[in-house]
């Protein structure tokens, strides 16, 4: 919806979408094919838009493909050890990868990975 704050123009703001190509203010949406590879599109448009870091935030299938595909530096595992939930969503597998520390944060618990390379 319009009314999140995702959309409230206080920042330059990239929609990665397969509808359209446009801009609006700060935001910017940039429209990848559903035929191609959708991480190298977005990898691509990245450069060309010249942004050297990114945040990754997404569901596990998109972090997923991200790790699939090697275009990561870092991971920064969170989680928060008070919380149980039985039944969730299998997180992202992590197979060529070290873990370079570790910190409490509260009731959370933040794991640092880098890939093997």
């Amino acid at each position: 919806p319009a009314t999140l704050q995702l959309f409230n123009d206080a920042a330059k703001t990239i929609f990665f979408n397969r509808i359209k190509n446009a801009e609006e203010g700060n935001i910017q949406y940039y429209k990848i094919s559903k035929d191609g590879n959708t991480v190298q599109q977005i990898v691509d448009a990245l450069y060309q838009l010249q942004l050297q870091s990114v945040i990754v935030e997404g569901g596990a299938q998109l972090l997923q493909s991200f790790i699939n595909e090697g275009m990561w530096d870092e991971v920064r595992i969170i989680e928060n050890v008070k919380l149980k939930i039985e039944n969730g969503l299998a997180a992202p597998e992590l197979k060529q990868a070290v873990k370079t520390g570790e910190m409490q944060l509260m009731t959370d618990r933040i794991e640092f990975y880098e890939p093997v390379r």
